[in-house]
């Protein structure tokens, strides 16, 4: 398995992964740019949530063992950065997780198109209550329709960005993967980071790893997908947070992101 891996790593094309990379970065950003509209923050800030979404990978990806220490640590960072209210911070957070859950319901649909083949039926009924909740989170923060919609549709394209650096992915080493599979990868995605283990390392790979071999990717092509993946999608974000972090203060800074207090007591210390 090892020498087919290489041996399809050795044969991908450079300029579909630098494309699959740019694609997201487009996401983060997009990204970013929704919690800023989620939290009415001025556009100027974009950049700095941006930044605190990067942080909270890192902080989720290599600090910690809890999916909710990302969170906190992105919402600590742009309460450091940013004069935004802690609580419309929170809300806009929350805002956002309420429509991914919108779209991971449609996506957990789209999925059911390749996994009905794999998984019993009674296990996809299993999602039913989540999406019911998912629905009535999302008529929570519907007070406003065209903000509402606003960040619906980003939410959408971030999505959307996602199973599309997948199929670049996999282009990038020849395998020609279906749009449903790609939705699929990315709602596995989405998942692993539900597990008690740092960015759902091992939930992702035996996931992504099932789907494609069944779907009929050798183990080699398979193998090199998640390895691109992993290296675009985790490595990379985490790289560029921790060194956020470390040029804005290191440990002290993140430390003061736990207290609430302020960068600049953060940078004295």
């Amino acid at each position: 398995m090892l020498v087919e891996t290489l041996d399809v790593l050795s044969r991908a094309s450079a300029s579909l992964l630098i494309l699959a990379i740019a694609i997201y970065s487009l996401s983060i950003c997009l990204a970013g740019l929704r919690w800023t509209i989620a939290t009415r923050a001025p556009l100027s800030k974009a950049w700095v949530f941006v930044e605190a979404l990067l942080v909270g990978t890192f902080v989720n990806n290599v600090l910690s063992f809890s999916g909710a220490a990302g969170e906190v640590g992105r919402v600590g960072w742009a309460k450091l950065r940013t004069d935004v209210p802690l609580h419309r911070l929170v809300a806009g957070a929350l805002a956002e997780r309420a429509l991914d859950f919108l779209m991971g319901a449609l996506y957990f649909l789209l999925a059911a198109q390749f996994l009905k083949t794999l998984l019993p039926a009674l296990l996809l009924r299993r999602g039913g209550s989540q999406v019911v909740q998912a629905v009535r989170a999302a008529k929570e923060v519907a007070s406003e329709p065209r903000l509402f919609l606003l960040i619906l549709l980003l939410s959408a394209a971030i999505w959307l960005l996602d199973s599309l650096r997948l199929l670049l992915i996999s282009l990038s080493f020849g395998a020609q993967i279906s749009f449903l599979l790609a939705v699929t990868l990315t709602l596995i995605g989405v998942l692993a980071r539900f597990t008690p283990v740092p960015a759902g390392l091992g939930f992702m790979e035996g996931g992504f790893a099932g789907a494609m071999i069944a779907y009929g990717l050798s183990v080699g092509e398979a193998a090199s997908i998640i390895v691109a993946e992993r290296f675009i999608s985790t490595l990379l974000p985490s790289l560029v947070g921790g060194l956020l972090v470390a040029y804005r203060g290191g440990l002290s800074t993140l430390k003061a992101v736990t207290r609430g207090g302020s960068l600049e007591d953060s940078l004295r210390n």
